[in-house]
């Protein structure tokens, strides 16, 4: 009975199938972009490609289904080994067009995995190819390689819908042109040595993510949020440079901010390099000094809630400015080198958080703090250095004590929600008290958000996993 309905029902199945309107195919096809799609273009196995294969409704649907083709596409090395990938290229921009342009985003990669002049031509094509396309990309990264990099100025007009820009470049490539006239860009990431070049001075009207370790800009951005930068301007202003709008920045040098005014700053990101540069402050004090200065000028920054410093003493001066900061939610310290004044100074600045008790009119005791009262992130970080003194006794002990003013056995004291401890030994694990970690494991059966580890060498040894 089996062998004689098996054909029949066959028939019925691919008869319901074929019944089923493309719409709806469509519907079901554009469900494959969930996946994972990073090297869509050069496995013919994975969707779209395999979908249209099946049969020729499918591959009208398929082909005609340009939401399909407009899919994140990564061209590396990899896409070289095809037999060519100029064609299929070609094939994904020309589907994903139809019948409109639609927004994409790609990654060029290609050459990359090769010496300055030994990039094979197809390289060249591929990017000709990506800048005959470039009309509807919106989000754009591209590691330069020299080979093609005087290619680049045809991008120039061609980038109406570029929303997004990362670009990476080494010392050998020469200037790189052609992204100046992109009137839609809001995210510029510019990774490199060389020489990025635009025909007029900061020419993104809409940027609101700026992130250069050689420029700065030199001209108020009225619509920028986010800054990062690792150099001082090329020219030192003589008037501060306004971005009123401006709520996140991190810098290198500390005494960069002189050169701005951030009235809107929300959360600031001071990170020395790890080695030496001239024109780049990194004198613990110095760091404060500055900090300092910058709050009185800012007014006390009011709208400042995360700070994150790497290498700044908890000083007299470092306290003053936390001081004048009542309203900082955040706070990240992060020491790269350290020694015995390290160490005390971190210890008295711990016991200085505990803050002290009173009692009201009614007799009710009240919990009060001089330092940051509105603390709900704290983050102390230790880094790997060569010959320090062990930390896990001395800063153990005051970071329990702080622990226990400002979270208690009993709940909730002050508004501190998280807590993260990191200490790096050199040679061997560093063992913070035991007291202290079972206190901190009370601590987070009870409701704070903490996170204690350790590590030996780059190895991390956690004592208190993050939940």
């Amino acid at each position: 009975m089996a062998n004689i309905n098996g054909p029949f029902l066959h028939d019925s199945l691919s008869s319901a199938i074929g019944r089923v309107p493309a719409e709806i195919w469509a519907e079901i096809f554009a469900l494959t972009r969930m996946i994972d799609h990073r090297g869509t273009l050069y496995h013919p196995r994975q969707p779209p490609w395999n979908i249209s294969y099946v049969c020729s409704l499918w591959r009208e649907t398929a082909v005609s289904h340009s939401q399909l083709w407009s899919l994140p596409l990564c061209l590396d090395d990899e896409c070289l080994k095809m037999k060519d990938p100029v064609s299929l290229l070609k094939m994904v921009f020309a589907r994903s067009s139809r019948p409109r342009a639609l927004l994409r985003d790609i990654g060029f990669f290609c050459g990359s995995g090769y010496p300055r002049h030994h990039a094979p031509p197809v390289v060249r094509v591929l990017l000709q190819v990506l800048i005959d396309a470039s009309t509807s990309v919106a989000c754009l990264h591209i590691r330069v390689h020299p080979s093609y990099a005087d290619l680049l100025p045809q991008f120039r007009g061609r980038l109406p819908l570029l929303e997004e820009l990362d670009v990476s470049y080494d010392g050998d490539t020469p200037s790189i042109r052609g992204f100046d006239i992109c009137p839609r860009l809001t995210r510029l990431q510019l990774r490199g040595k060389g020489a990025f070049e635009t025909v007029s001075q900061f020419a993104w009207p809409r940027l609101t993510q700026f992130v250069d370790a050689r420029r700065t800009p030199e001209a108020a951005a009225p619509n920028l949020r986010f800054l990062k930068t690792n150099c001082l301007p090329p020219t030192s202003p003589s008037v501060r440079i306004h971005h009123d709008n401006l709520t996140n920045i991190s810098l290198c040098d500390v005494s960069l901010l002189s050169f701005f005014s951030f009235p809107s700053l929300e959360r600031l990101d001071i990170s020395p390099p790890p080695y030496d540069i001239s024109t780049i402050a990194t004198d613990t004090e110095e760091i404060s000094s500055d900090l300092a200065t910058f709050v009185t000028q800012s007014h006390g920054c009011p709208h400042l809630t995360s700070l994150s410093v790497i290498n700044a003493l908890p000083t007299a001066t470092f306290e003053a400015v936390l001081a004048a900061l009542p309203q900082l939610a955040e706070l990240e310290l992060t020491f790269r080198e350290w020694d015995e004044v390290t160490l005390s100074m971190t210890e008295e600045f711990l016991l200085n958080l505990t803050g002290y008790v009173e009692t009201d009119d009614d007799g009710e005791v009240l919990h009060a703090y001089d330092l940051v009262p509105a603390l709900e992130w704290f983050s102390l970080v230790f880094s790997p250095c060569r010959g320090a003194p062990d930390v896990s006794d001395i800063v153990g002990r005051a970071f329990r004590s702080m622990l226990e003013e400002r979270y208690g056995f009993h709940g909730q004291r002050s508004a501190l929600k998280s807590v993260y401890l990191r200490v790096s030994g050199e040679f061997g694990e560093v063992l913070l008290p035991t007291q202290v970690l079972d206190y901190c494991k009370v601590l987070k059966r009870g409701g704070l958000d903490i996170q204690v580890v350790t590590t030996m060498l780059g190895v991390a040894l956690t004592h208190i996993r993050h939940v």
